[in-house]
């Protein structure tokens, strides 16, 4: 089984492509990227266009590459194409639970739902901050993607 993973936040310029960036890192250091796939999207997608500089810049000074990574709208065929939706943010997951298919709503979970206790329930949105707001979703985003990282491993080794 691949399991299919898509991040989901307003543009899919900021938060959603980082997310999607360190995810993929993360996989690839754990050898699973030939067994989950990662993608992101945005509920009001800015179609084609390239992360925010800003969060380019971020990622790679983290030693990761967003940059050819390109803006795209989420689809209500994405609830059935993959098995994790995750919002960065309790609006989006409001607007995604609203159109959700009935039967689907499993699928939908906050990014920041795998991160520890205590942690905040949302990424906030870093779009037309400063470095430092990108610098702490990239924080966020990091500890939200390393819990995740934990329950892909429980959800690939079955029951």
């Amino acid at each position: 089984m691949t399991l299919r993973i898509l991040f989901v936040c307003t543009g899919n310029i900021c938060r959603s492509p980082m997310a999607e960036g360190v995810m993929r890192s993360l996989l690839e250091q754990a050898e699973l990227l030939d067994r989950v796939e990662v993608d992101s999207a945005g509920i009001q997608a800015r179609e084609g266009e390239p992360p925010d500089p800003t969060a380019i810049e971020v990622a790679a000074q983290h030693g990761i590459d967003i940059s050819a990574l390109r803006g795209r709208q989420f689809e209500l065929r994405d609830f059935g194409a993959f098995h994790l939706i995750l919002p960065m943010d309790r609006d989006q997951h409001a607007h995604l639970r609203y159109i959700c298919p009935p039967g689907e709503e499993s699928r939908l979970r906050m990014l920041m739902s795998y991160a520890a206790p205590g942690e905040p329930a949302d990424v906030a949105d870093p779009y037309r901050r400063r470095r430092r707001a990108f610098l702490q979703a990239w924080r966020d985003i990091g500890r939200g993607c390393s819990g995740l990282l934990r329950s892909v491993h429980a959800l690939l080794a079955g029951p």
